[in-house]
């Protein structure tokens, strides 16, 4: 505390100088502020409370460091909403030495958790953003605000307030760092908005930091992976990017390869980009693998009849009649 006072305030209060040594004996005469720090310094904190309460009252420098000792504590008893309004009040009284910042960011940390632990998110955030004010570079600081953020975000969901819910994700995504988890779920919220350009592109991001350890909670199969890629190529196909989906169907193909309906999709996706030979090629494919695949006939008509010749009538006619034969209704 002496360090801090300027020789001035140093000068004011000349009762210090007995605060240059231990142990500390005041005459009973002393203002409250120094019996309340000689009361702290014993561990009498009963004591020490009330002369400080008395010494809060009074003007800077005694206030403020008034407020720091009450601050420290209320901290040590784990009264963390008492510390905080402790020390903010140190702090607006002009007491800031780099102990103070320490020591806020810390209770407001410890704050942050205990209204977490309580169900309290709003009030935890809050807390933890204002601890992040002090120590904005710790670890586990900025994992508990990327919890929260998301939290907020799926909270933000369920109200289907979208661009609310993307802003939280994109702030832990920020704090944290990407995950799949994060990408899928701002994917999702950009379809609800029916922005399926940025969709596309999240859904190739979360593809991209998708877990590739067989343990992991989010781990995937080959036929999700297949799946998510097909979900990637829809969305390209929203946007009329039918060349771009045609690309990402086909690594949707290479994770599933006897998954019809996918290669359906690609070949669909090939024919209406103009790629006949490409689509007809995949569409022979399809029917080798199931000569009676009905949508794969149906395409190949449509494929067929594209060519607008005899030719193309000739091969389209049959496949028609076929699917026809196979399902009457």
């Amino acid at each position: 505390v002496w360090a801090a006072l300027s020789p001035a305030q140093q000068q004011a209060l000349q009762i210090g100088d007995l605060f240059k040594r231990r142990p500390y004996e005041v005459p009973e005469d002393a203002g409250p502020l120094w019996q309340g720090l000689a009361a702290f310094d014993e561990g009498n904190y009963d004591v020490a409370r009330r002369a400080l309460t008395q010494a809060q009252a009074g003007q800077s420098p005694a206030q403020g460091i008034a407020n720091f000792y009450l601050g420290a504590m209320a901290a040590a008893e784990e009264k963390w909403a008492e510390a905080v309004v402790a020390w903010e009040a140190a702090g607006a009284a002009g007491f800031e030495p780099e102990r103070l910042r320490n020591n806020l960011g810390e209770v407001y940390h410890r704050l942050a958790e205990t209204r977490l632990e309580e169900g309290s998110v709003e009030d935890a955030y809050q807390s933890a953003s204002a601890a992040n004010r002090y120590k904005d570079d710790d670890n586990q600081l900025n994992q508990l605000l990327a919890h929260l953020h998301q939290h907020k975000a799926h909270t933000a969901a369920g109200q289907q307030r979208w661009n609310r819910a993307i802003a939280h994700w994109e702030s832990a995504e920020r704090i944290g760092g990407g995950n799949f988890r994060l990408a899928y779920n701002i994917a999702l919220a950009l379809e609800k908005l029916e922005d399926y350009g940025e969709a596309a592109e999240r859904w190739r991001e979360a593809m991209r930091r998708r877990p590739r350890r067989d343990d992991h909670p989010d781990a995937l199969t080959d036929e999700q992976v297949a799946r998510l890629w097909q979900h990637t190529a829809e969305a390209y196909v929203r946007i009329g990017d039918y060349e771009e989906a045609a690309r990402v169907y086909n690594t949707a193909v290479k994770w599933q390869p006897d998954n019809l309906t996918i290669r359906l999709a690609r070949a669909e996706s090939l024919l209406v980009d103009g790629r006949f030979e490409a689509a007809e090629n995949e569409v022979e494919r399809i029917l080798k693998q199931d000569a009676d695949y009905i949508p794969g006939l149906l395409l190949k008509g449509d494929l067929y009849a594209a060519y607008s010749n005899w030719y193309g009538d000739k091969i389209a006619v049959p496949a028609w009649e076929r699917v026809l034969d196979l399902d009457p209704g």
